[in-house]
């Protein structure tokens, strides 16, 4: 069983985090929900000491960074909506790439993207229904790092990366009409 793979806690069901570039040593992760409360990372990160988020992001209590009152790291009036705002270690920046732990991840494999070319976004990681991009990538490198970009003879070039993250975004209803309209008409 990968790191994760146990019962993780509570998990965000909505599209619920956001990354902050944190100058040259690393990445945060910013985790403010957008629907209901969030008083439940607390419960979860002091009761088990951990907590999964959109059921991708595996957080120890030693991660957390920050956990501040919405509003708070942002202007210094009162906001208020005073739910709190976590930020949490999720990757270190060294000689050119973003280092994240596999465990971070639900992974055996530590995951290297290169930090230019990339943006540690959302969509990198995280598939329809909260799929795991990187766990699926894991199971055909077991054991290994997994990188992106860059100049390392092992690494998933950055084209061949997007090219994969546009394939596994499923176009729907009329945008997929139209699309195999538009595919037809360009095949004569």
């Amino acid at each position: 069983m990968a790191p994760g793979e146990e019962d993780g806690g509570s998990q965000c069901r909505s599209t619920c985090d956001d990354f902050v570039e944190v100058g040259s040593k690393g990445v945060t992760l910013e985790y403010e929900p957008h629907f209901g409360g969030n008083a439940w990372v607390t419960r979860e990160l002091k009761a088990a000491g951990k907590v999964t988020l959109s059921r991708v992001f595996f957080f120890r209590s030693s991660d957390l960074v920050a956990e501040t009152a919405h509003g708070a790291a942002h202007d210094d009036e009162a906001d208020e909506d005073d739910r709190p705002l976590y930020r949490f270690r999720f990757a270190t920046t060294k000689d050119g790439y973003h280092r994240i732990l596999g465990r971070i991840l639900g992974i055996d494999n530590d995951v290297l993207i290169v930090a230019e070319g990339i943006a540690p976004d959302r969509k990198v990681f995280v598939a329809e229904r909260n799929i795991s991009i990187f766990r699926r990538i894991a199971k055909l490198k077991p054991g290994s790092e997994i990188v992106v970009g860059g100049d390392r003879v092992d690494s998933i070039a950055v084209e061949a990366f997007g090219e994969l993250l546009e394939i596994r975004r499923p176009v729907r209803g009329r945008r997929q009409r139209q699309h195999r309209r538009h595919r037809d008409q360009e095949a004569f």
